[in-house]
């Protein structure tokens, strides 16, 4: 399955809808100077075993923004880890925003409580 098969299409967020095509990199520098991989660890990300990640933009009807984003890591046990660190991470960046991590049939999850 592509990565993209797990990032939100169309208005499947509530009160979103994706903007633009989805965009695939295999780049590690590149997830790094993205907007979800900016507070990311270089070196951890690399044990885990990055390959790729995708993401996709979102917008709603009164200017919200959002988006979407997919990693792909080395393992089950990585992509868990990198789930909960991120999620955390976010929160704290958006200062108690309320972030909701959204699950596909496949992929490991962590709860959004972490």
């Amino acid at each position: 399955m592509k990565l993209t098969a797990y990032l939100a299409h169309g208005s499947e967020e509530t009160g979103f809808t994706t903007q633009g095509a989805p965009s695939v990199e295999t780049s590690l520098q590149s997830y790094e100077s993205s907007d979800y991989g900016a507070s990311s660890d270089h070196t951890t990300l690399k044990a885990e075993g990055f390959k790729e990640f995708a993401d996709v933009n979102a917008g709603g009807a009164s200017g919200e923004q959002g988006g979407s984003f997919a990693l792909e890591l080395g393992s089950p046990s990585a992509a868990v880890h990198e789930q909960a660190t991120s999620l955390a991470a976010a929160k704290q960046d958006q200062g108690g925003a309320n972030l909701r991590r959204r699950g596909r049939a496949g992929c490991p999850s962590t709860p959004d409580s972490q």
